[in-house]
């Protein structure tokens, strides 16, 4: 991020005050460095300093911030209206991983003021995918324990498909399981054998895409060796 020079609007109007003194309007606004950025959030920062002289009070006044996802922004944009000298404001609702561009001003019977624009970029989503049994050893026909899946940082509700494989990773033989699609599934122990299962998850909005759980490690063995 990189603060801009403020901007100062000196407007000197036709008007005059009783004694002929033009009207002098001159605002001074300075959009500060944003702070606290994270994924959906961030918090505005500005300064305005208003000099009037031989003006009649503005009418219909209100300042505060402007921000869009586009350069220049207005008050066609986001507003968000913050009264005072030294400002701020938390903004919610962001997009992740979006550049996000934002401005000081002041709108009133006098005119539409601007400060400079600073842009500022929220994080990404941290994406991750939590699976909570990872090892079982069970006797043939044993009843397993219920594998359940997880997640952190996703946007939305995702859909679930579990698969098992032969090694713990993705290069071996990985087959889905029919009808297991949801966030948990327990294993069969009909057949002798390591296998290994995993669940896939896949988000339809914001920056995840398809997260993969870690694997969880089910052998079974012939009844006895399991004691």
């Amino acid at each position: 991020m990189k603060k801009l020079l403020l901007l100062s609007a000196l407007l000197i109007f036709a008007c005059t005050d009783d004694e002929g003194n033009p009207c002098i309007y001159e605002p001074t606004l300075s959009t500060e460095a944003v702070t606290d950025i994270s994924e959906t959030s961030a918090t505005l920062n500005g300064v305005i300093s208003i000099v009037s002289e031989n003006c009649d009070i503005a009418l219909g006044g209100m300042q505060g911030f402007v921000y869009s996802t586009n350069p220049s922004p207005t008050n066609d944009d986001n507003v968000e209206v913050v009264y005072g000298t030294d400002i701020s404001t938390t903004i919610d609702n962001l997009i992740p991983n979006t550049t996000y561009y934002v401005r000081v001003f002041i709108t009133n019977s006098l005119g539409d003021f601007y400060g400079d624009e600073i842009s500022f970029s929220t994080t990404d989503i941290t994406c991750d995918a939590v699976q909570l049994i990872a090892t079982q050893t069970l006797c043939l026909y044993d009843n397993a324990q219920e594998l359940t899946v997880s997640y952190v940082g996703g946007v939305g509700s995702p859909t679930y498909q579990w698969y098992v494989s032969d090694t713990c990773g993705t290069t071996g033989i990985i087959t889905p399981i029919s009808l297991s699609t949801s966030s948990s599934f327990t294993p069969p122990t009909s057949a002798l054998g390591v296998f290994y299962y995993f669940a896939e998850l896949v988000f339809y909005e914001g920056s995840c895409g398809v997260i993969v759980s870690d694997c969880a490690e089910v052998e079974v063995v012939v009844e006895g060796a399991c004691d």
